[in-house]
C-alpha cells in the first residue's frame, strides 16, 4: 500500500491493528488497487514481526 502526503495525518491518527482498512473504506474513491509481481510483502507491524524479518535475512546478508 502506498499513500500520498496529504492522508499523513489521518494515517497518524489511527489506532489499532485494522485502522488502515477503515481509513481506505471511507476514501475508497481515493484508493486504486495495483497489481504487482511477486509475493506479497510481509506484515510487519510489531516489534516481534520486525526480529523474525531480520533473523530471517541474516543468512542472506
Amino acid at each position: 500500500m502506498a499513500f500520498t502526503r496529504r492522508m499523513l495525518p489521518d494515517l497518524a491518527a489511527l489506532h489499532g491493528d485494522k485502522a488502515v482498512w477503515k481509513l481506505l473504506e471511507q476514501r475508497s474513491d481515493d484508493a486504486v488497487e495495483l497489481r504487482v509481481p511477486g509475493p506479497v510483502p510481509l506484515d510487519v507491524d510489531t516489534d516481534e514481526d520486525y526480529r523474525r524479518v531480520l533473523a530471517g535475512l541474516e543468512g542472506e546478508l
